[in-house]
């Protein structure tokens, strides 16, 4: 569910180019990066309270940024935490997954997570010229 919800929000985003759209697009890649950093760390085990919380934690931040007004404080104060715990996420998932893979004492773990490394390397810099020719495009 949640990567149709990503998938949708960033099409209706880039065919848009509109504030809400890039709302909602931000809203799908909060909800899964806190959904594997989550995951991560209560290994796997869905059935905690942490993992629960969790969930309903970023439900509220989302709906924070989407019900309010975009000059409001709230909305402001809640799309700077949206950042800062999405950074701090993604460096939690890219330590964790190396400490897994190493835990893994498997040559195809430490392949599979290079490569994703990659990937992600790749996608951080194609984002970046996006977002430069996204503001030359308008």
């Amino acid at each position: 569910f949640i990567l149709v919800f990503l998938g949708v929000g960033t099409v209706l985003f880039h065919a848009t180019l509109r504030y809400d759209m890039q709302v909602l697009d931000k809203i799908g890649m909060y909800y899964m990066i806190t959904y594997w950093f989550t995951l991560l760390y209560v290994e796997g085990k869905r059935d905690t309270n942490l993992y629960n919380v969790s969930l309903i934690f970023a439900s509220c931040v989302c709906a924070a940024i989407w019900f309010t007004e975009r000059e409001t404080f709230l909305h402001q104060f809640s799309k700077i935490f949206l950042i800062v715990t999405y950074a701090l996420s993604f460096i939690y998932i890219f330590f964790g997954g190396a400490t897994l893979s190493r835990r893994c004492r498997n040559k195809v773990c430490e392949t599979l997570f290079d490569r994703c490394y990659w990937i992600w390397i790749c996608s951080v810099v194609f984002w970046f010229i996006d977002k430069f020719f996204c503001d030359f495009h308008q």
